[in-house]
């Protein structure tokens, strides 16, 4: 069939049926098809029973043939249905019958079409529950994503004013955005199954459909053997009617049927992409972090190093990942908020700083630990560090208490990691990396995200290492609690 290529729906979240209509429309052809069959059936266990009677018993049997059919607007009025016309018309021209065609008929006739009338059944069966499968599922999960995409409709409330918003990890926006292509990405590919499924239902009905075409064709030819046999006289009207279903394409009532059929598909659907699909939030500041990339993290008490994505946000949280990819790692394995942090002074030999804090994921411990962070270059590392001091000095102090008025932190010691090849960053960390890093124009500054109460840091190239007098800390750079003291 010449077909074009159907568009998928540009929402995120489509408010159709995923194809409920066609699934409904194929079962209702198909049990037209089986109504045909059962026709047919009756016509010829009739035709077997009044074999043996007279001329007016078959005057009776062209009465059986309902023409035309009773399911209206399936078939063409002039298609298939002119050879049920034509048996009706020629069976009421029969007069006579005879003992041999009463025992050929079942065989060669009535159980071919037993067989053709329940493969219909099962096949209708088989459209109604994949159909409906698949569209309950796909709605299961475009129920999903609604709901988050209203949580972060949410969570983006309160950026909208001039007050610093108070955000945990739960109403993070960069979060829950996250969360959405995660959920986004499970609802693209149960959409993508589903109609898939349903092509599929569809090519396979079409096949069906010519094979139930193609035995009526062949039980009409045997039917115009067993008259020409028995009834020589009735050869001509027999004829008549091979010749009405001789003229029938196999694929005739398909074509009427696809240029009726409002939801047809016609060819292939392009499979939909969740990371090209538009919403709500996409892109919009608080959901895009400050600077992302990775870094390999250890804890001065367990000395345990672990390699992970990490995204420091607008809302001030420092989240760490498995993965860059939300649809495999939506939600932060790690996370520290970092005005409540302690930032100690980076190494001067070797890519690595230190961050007192707490945890912000763990649930069950809540005291501050050491962690120790090293990047893949010196140059890397400042970018970094310089990043999370720029954001604590546009960042208004809460009042010292025991908590906040530790001494400041020391710069990581040579002694407390490895050797630097342990930082061996993967083709895609590395790619990740660069791509996530913010210019120079592009970082945020403290007038975006809280209101200055001291001097911005200022930015230096990525490619450049910052000169050593002249950045704000000057050359003993002992973090932003030494600042802040």
């Amino acid at each position: 069939m010449d077909q074009k290529t159907a568009s998928p729906n540009k929402d995120a979240v489509p408010q159709t049926d995923a194809y409920m209509g066609l699934c409904n429309s194929l079962t209702y052809r198909f049990e037209g098809w089986r109504h045909l069959v059962e026709n047919l059936i009756s016509f010829f266990k009739q035709l077997e029973s009044l074999s043996k009677s007279t001329s007016k018993e078959y005057l009776k049997l062209s009465k059986i043939i309902t023409h035309p059919s009773k399911d209206v607007n399936i078939f063409d009025e002039h298609g298939v249905q002119d050879v049920f016309a034509a048996l009706r018309d020629q069976t009421a021209a029969i007069s006579t019958d005879n003992e041999q065609l009463s025992i050929q008929l079942p065989g060669a006739i009535i159980k071919v079409l037993e067989l053709l009338r329940d493969d219909l059944k099962e096949h209708c069966k088989k459209i109604n529950a994949d159909g409906t499968k698949g569209v309950k599922g796909v709605e299961k999960q475009r129920s999903e994503s609604q709901k988050l995409l209203v949580q972060l409709d949410r969570a983006l409330l309160p950026w909208g004013g001039d007050n610093p918003a108070a955000v945990n990890v739960k109403n993070d926006p960069f979060i829950v955005d996250r969360l959405v292509l995660n959920s986004l990405a499970r609802q693209v590919a149960e959409e993508n199954n589903h109609v898939h499924s349903v092509a599929q239902i569809q090519e396979l009905s079409f096949r069906f459909e010519q094979n139930t075409i193609s035995k009526i064709k062949d039980i009409i030819r045997q039917f115009e053997i067993l008259m020409n046999q028995t009834f020589t006289k009735s050869i001509n009207h027999v004829r008549e009617i091979l010749q009405v279903s001789e003229a029938q394409t196999l694929t005739g009532e398909w074509s009427s049927y696809a240029k009726r059929e409002p939801d047809f598909i016609k060819g292939s659907v392009t499979p939909r992409i969740y990371s090209e699909l538009p919403y709500p939030g996409k892109n919009k500041s608080p959901t895009v972090p400050i600077v992302a990339g990775y870094l390999i993290r250890k804890t001065t008490i367990m000395k345990k190093k672990q390699r992970g994505f990490y995204a420091f946000t607008r809302s001030g949280y420092l989240y760490e990942f498995k993965s860059s990819d939300p649809q495999v790692d939506p939600e932060p394995e790690f996370a520290l908020y970092i005005p409540d942090s302690l930032i100690g002074r980076p190494s001067d030999k070797k890519a690595k700083f230190k961050i007192t804090g707490k945890d912000a994921t763990n649930k069950v411990f809540g005291s501050r630990s050491d962690y120790s962070f090293r990047a893949s270059s010196q140059v890397e590392l400042m970018k970094w560090w310089e990043a999370l001091n720029t954001y604590i000095s546009g960042y208004h102090q809460p009042a010292f208490t025991q908590e906040n008025t530790h001494p400041p932190v020391e710069a990581v010691s040579e002694s407390d990691d490895d050797d630097d090849d342990e930082f061996q960053p993967a083709p895609e960390a590395r790619k990740n990396t660069v791509r996530n890093t913010p210019t120079a124009a592009s970082r945020i500054s403290p007038q975006e995200t809280r209101p200055q109460t001291h001097s911005s840091v200022p930015s230096y190239d990525n490619s450049q290492a910052p000169p050593a007098n002249d950045f704000v800390f000057q050359s003993d750079l002992n973090g932003h609690n030494a600042w802040n003291l």
